[in-house]
């Protein structure tokens, strides 16, 4: 069995492996690495869930946990979600359009 033209494309270090709907158990595996090989932290988003801000609100006795909007960011909670986005664009970047 040959390998397709779009697997071929996809053996540059700075390019994510495309997936074109065949190989996916080959295109999991060189994803996975390319993804460990970018940023471990990029993977961690991946198989445990993309990062959310959060902060403590204290109503009376009770305590609630909600979302931080954009402008409550702190330099680590940018950081982080910059990870969520980063994820989110190498993995569409190795989806073929069809």
């Amino acid at each position: 069995m040959t390998t397709p033209v779009s697997m071929q494309r996809s053996q540059s270090p700075t390019r994510p492996p495309l997936l074109n709907g065949q190989f996916y158990k080959h295109w999991k595996i060189r994803m996975r690495d390319y993804l460990m090989a970018d940023a471990i932290e990029v993977w961690d988003v991946i198989c445990k869930c993309p990062y959310v801000p959060i902060m403590e609100v204290k109503d009376g006795e009770v305590t609630r946990v909600i979302p931080k909007t954009r402008q409550q960011y702190n330099d680590s909670d940018k950081r982080l979600v910059q990870k969520n986005h980063k994820a989110r664009k190498l993995l569409m970047c190795g989806l073929c359009v069809k």
